[in-house]
């Protein structure tokens, strides 16, 4: 009997010390739940910030992609009408350099203005088989005044294969860089 008298005045000590340690845990965990709860309220306004503007986003892509590709296939279009029509040689090759780079621009275009491709991580671009000496030489059409206004000359080397596989974009993109870097 002595030792259960003992052991309640030993919990009657203790009560309030427990008390107070309960009373100072409880109240650390509602300042954390308040902080928690207000990181959350900070998230969703971010959230709703970010969809927001992934909504504006999407609409300027598509009114842009209205916008450029309207004027762009009238480009195309007029292009090919005036192919019909009784042109010089030097003529010609204007409108082949035209009809190759605003078919290279509707290309870029339509990669670009795809926006719940490049959202969702899945663009890709189309590997095809060309011929490299011909996309050369079409790209030192489009550069040949450039080149003849600094005295340079275009030509395609031996050792270039005659066909590769490859996004013909990003084949003529590079054949852009390393032109530019070249001249």
């Amino acid at each position: 009997m002595t030792v259960v008298r003992t052991r309640e005045g030993v919990l009657r000590r203790q009560k309030p010390q427990l008390e107070n340690t309960v009373r100072e845990r409880t109240s650390e965990l509602v300042r954390k739940n308040h902080a928690i709860e207000q990181i959350n309220g900070e998230l969703l306004v971010a959230r709703d910030a970010a969809e927001a503007s992934r909504r504006a986003k999407a609409q300027f892509l598509a009114n842009m992609s209205h916008e450029i590709r309207t004027p762009m296939n009238a480009v195309i279009g007029l292009t090919n009408l005036l192919r019909h029509t009784p042109t010089t040689p030097e003529q010609s090759e204007y409108l082949t350099a035209i009809g190759s780079s605003s078919q290279n621009l509707l290309v870029i275009l339509n990669d670009i203005l795809d926006s719940s491709k490049m959202e969702a991580g899945k663009l890709t671009l189309e590997q095809v088989a060309f011929r490299l000496p011909e996309a050369v030489r079409g790209l030192a059409t489009l550069f040949r005044y450039a080149a003849d206004s600094k005295g340079l000359r275009v030509e395609v080397a031996d050792e270039v294969p005659a066909a590769i596989v490859g996004a013909t974009p990003c084949a003529c993109s590079k054949c852009w860089s390393t032109w530019s870097v070249t001249r």
